[in-house]
């Protein structure tokens, strides 16, 4: 007798047609949003957040791959609250569901970039809070699925502070952010050291578990945050001086200056002694601007965020098993510290700029400062001076 089919299941057969809709998408955003689908999509998202996680996950991914190849679906997404859906999602998802909530970070990055409406809501709505919880982790409780969820909020924070047309310091000051900011670069510092370190009692016991290729990707990961925190804040303090004062003069946000320059001399002091023996791209001319080796998406080619990503989230087991028994095989030729190499070298140098527009201002302000004692001893600023004390002579008769 043939052996007959066995039917779908009501999730296997919502699992069967998300994924007929994903391989359909391309190009077939206009189909989604005229047939309704982008409300769908979000009810069916919330409501499967506790029950089945595999549909919400689908649910994510096409939401996000629709807006990622056509902008346009970030109206369709305003008009129907995707951001709101969104940011309750993440507040009803548990602490310990990296996976999903990494995916509603990358989708709320998505829909808010160079979208301030949907982006107002989200703050609106104290998403700034999620941002700060996100942020607040400790040392002994980093995991490598905690890493990717702080890596995606990382790029909307990069986002924030280089590109939203929005933001200026008096916004920032709100938001508060710069804590949590120089408080995740203090713990990932202090984390990647450990992982890089040679010295077994510099060590942890969560990271003399891993293996050479671990404990390499992991420190990869942790950089790649650190180069969002921190050139975020180089490009925001470029946008104008108000910004530049408010990272340099603000009491509140002291710490960040003070905390990056210990990033960068143990980031210097790796570099100086891991150097490797590689060949240059290009001879270096003075007076040119550094070009990133590693983090291209400073340079002038700028590649998409999440293309690497995309393409292991696609990957089979099979596919990955087999990379993996590669990596291993060649972990001694190709692993030999070069990229971590890179990767510090272009956090060192994002870390010398900021310190130079730090070194100018307060060249700036020693200068001012003696231009105002300068003044104090001409004969018009001694006037000046003799006026000011009569008006507070006065006021303090006037109170009395």
């Amino acid at each position: 007798a043939e052996q007959q089919q066995q039917p779908l299941t009501g999730n296997e057969e919502i699992k069967c047609c998300l994924s007929i809709i994903h391989h359909l998408l391309d190009k077939n955003e206009a189909v989604l949003a005229k047939l309704n689908g982008v409300p769908l999509l979000l009810r069916l998202m919330q409501r499967s957040l506790r029950m089945e996680r595999a549909i919400c996950l689908d649910c994510i991914t096409i939401l996000h791959d629709a807006t990622q190849n056509n902008p346009m679906m970030q109206n369709h997404l305003y008009s129907h609250n995707g951001v709101l859906t969104a940011l309750h999602a993440l507040q009803q998802s548990p602490k310990n569901e990296h996976q999903i909530r990494a995916k509603l970070w990358a989708f709320i990055h998505v829909v808010c970039f160079q979208h301030n409406p949907n982006l107002n809501i989200f703050l609106a709505n104290y998403g700034h809070h999620e941002i700060q919880r996100v942020l607040r982790i400790e040392q002994n409780n980093i995991t490598m699925n905690l890493l990717k969820e702080i890596l995606k909020v990382s790029r909307l924070i990069h986002y924030l502070f280089a590109l939203w047309s929005d933001g200026n310091a008096k916004v920032f000051e709100i938001l508060d952010l710069l804590q949590s900011v120089n408080w995740t670069i203090y713990s990932l510092h202090a984390y990647v050291i450990r992982l890089v370190s040679t010295e077994q009692q510099q060590q942890q016991l969560s990271t003399t578990t891993m293996s050479v290729t671990q404990r390499m990707h992991t420190s990869q990961i942790v950089l790649d945050i650190l180069m969002e925190l921190i050139g975020g804040v180089r490009m925001f303090m470029k946008r104008d001086d108000k910004c530049k004062k408010f990272i340099i003069a603000n009491k509140r946000n002291k710490d960040v200056i003070q905390q990056i320059k210990a990033v960068q001399r143990d980031f210097g002091a790796y570099c100086a002694q891991h150097r490797p023996q590689m060949r240059l791209e290009e001879k270096s001319v003075h007076g040119r601007p550094y070009k990133f080796r590693y983090y291209t998406l400073f340079n002038e080619a700028r590649e998409h965020y999440d293309a690497m990503d995309a393409i292991a989230e696609q990957a089979t087991p099979a596919a990955a098993a087999e990379e993996k028994h590669a990596d291993d095989d060649t972990e001694e030729e190709e692993d030999n510290g070069e990229h971590i190499y890179l990767a510090m070298k272009d956090i060192w140098n994002t870390i010398h700029s900021i310190l130079r527009h730090v070194q100018r201002y307060e060249n700036h302000c020693e200068q001012q400062r003696k231009m105002r004692e300068l003044w104090k001893s001409t004969k018009r600023g001694r006037r000046d001076k003799q006026h000011q004390q009569q008006q507070q002579q006065q006021q303090q008769r006037q109170q009395q």
